[in-house]
């Protein structure tokens, strides 16, 4: 079923019941290929308007989606060599005791787990994104407030308005922040 089809199938569904002619509905323009009818025209635009944006949407999604997978499977590798590391000093660990003799490099486990807990960007950033969408749901209340104020006339220099405006701009610049690797 082509775009155009779907349309009038759902022109016909919504408002079809409200015409009186269903064989002119959707005749088109001679010279073009629009409807002649303007409510059916005005609402073909509108419609492919729509289509386009769904399509859009769609194709963000697949992207975030695509994002996010990636973004597991680096997390996945980063807790997989932290399980293996902290596997091995277990066992090091163990085989100290177990044998009831010291390490014989008991430096080696302080070594090795301070260079991996150094190295873990894919789960740094995870969490920094995580911290940081935290504040861009705050600062998108903050915008909302600000536009019902907007919308009430509300004067710019008002008490609440003002306020609002810094939780916006401290929430924005520390969610940035974050995302930067900035410490907490």
């Amino acid at each position: 079923m082509t775009s155009r089809e779907k349309f009038e199938a759902w022109y016909l569904e919504n408002w079809g019941h409200t015409e009186d002619d269903h064989e002119t509905l959707f005749e088109r323009c001679p010279d073009g290929d629009e409807y002649y009818r303007l409510g059916v025209r005005m609402a073909h635009e509108a419609w492919k308007a729509a289509e386009l944006s769904s399509q859009q949407k769609l194709t963000d999604m697949a992207v975030q989606l695509a994002n996010a997978e990636s973004k597991c499977r680096d997390l996945a590798a980063e807790n997989g060599e932290a399980k293996k590391i902290i596997s091995e000093c277990r066992e090091y660990f163990i085989a100290g005791v177990m044998n009831r003799i010291r390490p014989t490099n008991e430096g080696y486990l302080h070594n090795i787990c301070d260079t991996f807990a150094d190295e873990t960007p894919a789960t740094d950033a995870f969490l920094a994104e995580v911290r940081a969408s935290e504040l861009d749901s705050l600062a998108g209340v903050a915008e909302t407030m600000l536009v019902k104020f907007s919308n009430q006339r509300c004067s710019q220099d008002m008490h609440e308005v003002v306020g609002w405006k810094m939780v916006l701009q401290q929430a924005s610049n520390r969610a940035a922040q974050l995302r930067k690797g900035a410490a907490l």
